[in-house]
């Protein structure tokens, strides 16, 4: 190789690689928000409870006994018309009185499906689907909490005939109802956000989203990220549209244990490298839009350690000139502040707090895809995982403005 083409390359090599880093965190969110502003969103207008389509909310639970009770009545006390609405728990094969806690509520609108062997969450809701009845299904998690007009702001936007999948808001909280995101959560909302007001899907909250029932499409495949599957599959065989409604909040407890985290993301990963197989046909089936949102949000992502390797060795390799020398710099101050964030947690220091959870954040993530990717390589079609521990209490329904303490002792589900 020629001397004068070598640096070249590296220059090439340092600079893609940059891009591409920050491409899925700065430049496409700045491009889905001045697009999504300059289209508007077309809005769905409120219907009558008349209006309303029957609902079945699938909740797929494993070892929930502490949480399943309070769930189930969390949902059933909503303001959905109670004759248009029903909740069926399929128990994943657990060892505990997750069935018998189901069965208890003595409601005639729970039914309670038992699977003898744990299949892991996708499958327990695939199994689940046989037995739905009703026009449009929603699914959600043990520890999440609705609103009361939750299921009223998800199942209106199916007046709309075009509309099939209707995802709605996840809020993390403390113990005392505060809001837990950090900024790092706070921007991948407001992406997602801006994403639906262009009919954008590039996978939905597992905690609170529905779709109609005579559109889902069972994986070929064994899967764990349901949330990112299952609508794009269901998207890719109807072409109907995608709806977000910020108004639908479904609120979740911060996940806590030291490694937490790391472990979620880990799982993440995994499943992303399971999907793979599955994604890319059906998005060869789905407009432009989403196509482009997907690469540019979430496949360069899963690429990204890549990108942060090539990024420090082809810098490293042009640390003699001044731009690459100050390039090195700002990756060493920011891995810097991610090490200081992994380990005090999460430091409460103002703006400079922020930055130090954003790298701890990134860096954790990027980790987490790594370790992810080998476990896929161990063992592909694993979907069974340990879910992170919350302290959740379904003591009544949150509000807008609140939500309940939680104070039940952690547990682990699979939902």
């Amino acid at each position: 190789m020629s001397s004068h083409l070598y640096p070249i390359l590296l220059e090439v090599l340092c600079w893609v690689s940059f891009l591409a880093i920050i491409t899925p965190y700065t430049i496409y969110p700045l491009w889905v928000f001045g697009w999504s502003r300059l289209l508007g969103e077309k809005r769905t207008e409120p219907v009558s409870n008349d209006a309303l389509p029957s609902v079945t909310v699938v909740v797929a639970a494993y070892n929930a006994q502490s949480s399943i009770e309070g769930r189930i009545r969390n949902l059933l006390d909503t303001d959905y018309p109670s004759d248009r609405l029903s909740v069926l728990v399929v128990s994943d094969g657990s060892n505990d009185e997750t069935p018998n806690r189901a069965r208890s509520i003595g409601d005639s609108r729970v039914e309670v499906l038992t699977l003898l062997d744990r299949n892991g969450k996708t499958k327990a809701i695939e199994r689940a689907m046989r037995e739905v009845r009703s026009e449009v299904v929603v699914f959600t998690d043990v520890s999440a909490s609705f609103d009361r007009a939750t299921l009223p702001k998800l199942g209106r936007h199916f007046s709309d005939q075009e509309v099939g999948i209707v995802s709605g808001e996840l809020q993390i909280v403390d113990a005392t109802g505060a809001h837990a995101e950090g900024l790092y959560w706070f921007l991948e909302a407001a992406t997602r956000r801006a994403e639906a007001g262009l009919g954008i899907l590039t996978g939905v909250s597992g905690a609170v989203y529905g779709m109609r029932t005579k559109i889902f499409v069972p994986p070929s495949r064994p899967t764990i990220n349901d949330d990112m599957v299952l609508p794009l599959l269901a998207k890719a065989a109807s072409g109907c549209r995608f709806v977000q409604d910020p108004l639908a909040v479904a609120r979740i407890p911060v996940a806590i244990g030291k490694g937490s985290d790391l472990r979620r993301r880990q799982r993440i990963s995994r499943g992303i490298w399971q999907a793979f197989p599955l994604l890319f046909p059906a998005l060869a089936k789905i407009g432009l839009g989403t196509v482009t949102g997907f690469m540019l949000h979430k496949v360069i992502r899963w690429f990204c350690p890549l990108f942060m390797l090539t990024l420090a060795i082809s810098s490293l390799l042009l640390i003699q000139e001044r731009v690459y020398w100050l390039l090195v710099l700002g990756q060493g101050i920011f891995y810097g502040l991610a090490i200081i964030g992994l380990q005090m947690g999460k430091p409460r220091w103002g703006i400079f707090g922020r930055i130090i959870n954003l790298a701890a954040t990134f860096v954790s993530m990027n980790v987490g895809v790594v370790v992810g990717f080998i476990q896929w390589l161990q063992a592909p079609n694993n979907v069974l995982w340990e879910p992170s521990e919350r302290h959740v209490h379904h003591s009544g329904l949150a509000s807008s403005e609140s939500y309940v303490s939680p104070s039940a002792q952690g547990r682990k589900s699979s939902s």
